[in-house]
């Protein structure tokens, strides 16, 4: 996958998450959390995402990339 094509799920896929927990809230009221983590390059795993939940779900996007081994 090229760094053009990563950029393009990475959007679709936060794009997606927030109107699924922006639909969520405007239903049910309540509030999510946010947090953003980061994996470092050089592990078996690298990239990006956000997690956001309530009480009674989670909405996770991701956008890692593995290393070749």
């Amino acid at each position: 996958m090229t760094d053009l094509d990563i950029t393009r799920v990475r959007d679709y896929l936060l794009g997606l998450q927030d109107r699924i927990v922006t639909t969520m809230q405007a239903e049910d009221g309540k509030p999510f959390v946010s947090d953003g983590w980061t994996r470092e390059p050089g592990g078996r795993l690298e990239g990006d995402g956000l997690a956001r939940w309530w009480k009674r779900a989670t909405c996770s996007s991701a956008v890692a990339a593995t290393s070749a081994t």
